[in-house]
């Protein structure tokens, strides 16, 4: 005879267990992509300060009064 606590409880768990199991999956996907875009932007930062020359680079301007403490 099976107790009908027993009955309840596992079906939920197992949801639960399944739920976590996709979440988990989504979040290594969307760390596999972060990885991805990182890379491709620091090779794309790379790629840039190798060829960049003097005629397309310009400095910020840098600021000349100091406004305040952040507060």
């Amino acid at each position: 005879m099976t107790s009908p606590l027993n009955a309840t409880r596992y079906p939920a768990l197992k949801e639960r267990l399944a739920a976590a199991d996709r979440t988990t999956a989504e979040l290594t996907d969307f760390r596999s992509q972060a990885l991805a875009r990182l890379a491709a932007q620091h090779d794309e930062i790379r790629r840039l300060h190798v060829d960049g020359t003097p005629d397309n680079v310009r400095r910020l301007p840098s600021r000349t009064q100091i406004i305040g403490p952040c507060q």
